[in-house]
């Protein structure tokens, strides 16, 4: 098998077949009628219309800190979008090893073709949940009478900016078109990030293991506001963009870029060692 038909094969199997994904719009409505509801006191002491952006921001909200409040308010909200994502996927790797990816392992040429392969269906299926989840955003926008449009609303960011309890609001009027995409992108970078951390795990460990294993790096991005967590940059609203301590997305993205490679590597190193024979037998 090329390595060209081995993507494919894994893309359709991992992504376009998964029946798995077909959670994501339930999920992604029963979230945006929970953000619908706690924007209403916003909007109705705003003379203009709140658009799809701010939306977003709030979908992927976040909190403080929780090591650093006294009350706890955990993101239930922002652990169930992560959560569902690493759920579509976290077996896949480690059944296709111990099924037909065994045969598919002893005819191709090196090893690394096909982890290589399960590192693109990885990155893929995040993009994928993503934009689903952003489409069906869309969607119930356009039909509750959003703004379709990614311009931030001045008034919204001073009014929710300002309810943190940890971190200092800078008061800003205005988002910058960079910053508007960097916030975007940022919780499908950590998608990505977390997920291909998964899929290295689940063939170094067993599936749960690794499962287990992730959403506890997921929800440490609950507690601290450590760089080193990376799932705190899925928390827009926490960003610098907003609070001059907030979370640096900078430094997030290179701990994610080392984070992917890492387990990249270690993923090739894993697989060149496996020993499939006592699978086979």
């Amino acid at each position: 098998m090329s390595a060209f038909n081995l993507i494919i094969s894994d893309l359709k199997q991992g992504v376009f077949k998964n029946i798995r994904f077909t959670f994501v719009p339930l999920l992604c409505l029963f979230e945006c009628l929970v953000t619908d509801i706690q924007l209403n006191y916003t909007k109705s002491i705003m003379q203009s219309k709140l658009s799809i952006m701010d939306f977003i921001l709030e979908i992927f909200h976040g909190s403080d800190p929780l090591s650093k409040v006294t009350s706890i308010q955990f993101p239930y909200y922002w652990f169930a979008i992560f959560a569902c994502l690493l759920l579509t996927s976290f077996d896949y790797a480690h059944k296709d090893l111990t099924h037909f990816g065994i045969q598919v392992i002893t005819r191709i040429r090196k090893r690394s073709t096909w982890w290589y392969s399960k590192v693109i269906t990885s990155i893929s299926a995040s993009i994928f949940y993503y934009i689903l989840f952003l489409f069906t955003v869309l969607l119930y926008c356009a039909v509750n009478g959003y703004r379709i449009d990614f311009e931030i609303t001045e008034d919204f960011i001073n009014l929710t900016g300002a309810t943190s309890g940890v971190y200092t609001y800078n008061g800003i009027a205005a988002v910058s078109l960079k910053d508007t995409i960097m916030l975007i992108l940022s919780p499908m970078m950590i998608m990505i990030t977390l997920n291909i951390l998964l899929c290295t795990l689940s063939i170094l460990f067993k599936p749960i293991i690794a499962l287990l294993v992730t959403i506890g790096y997921l929800l440490a991005g609950a507690f601290w506001d450590l760089e080193m967590i990376v799932s705190r940059g899925s928390m827009i609203m926490m960003n610098q963009i907003f609070f001059s301590d907030g979370y640096n997305h900078q430094e997030c993205f290179a701990c994610c870029l080392f984070i992917v490679i890492f387990s990249i590597v270690l993923g090739r190193i894993i697989i060149e060692k496996y020993d499939i024979m006592p699978e086979r037998e």
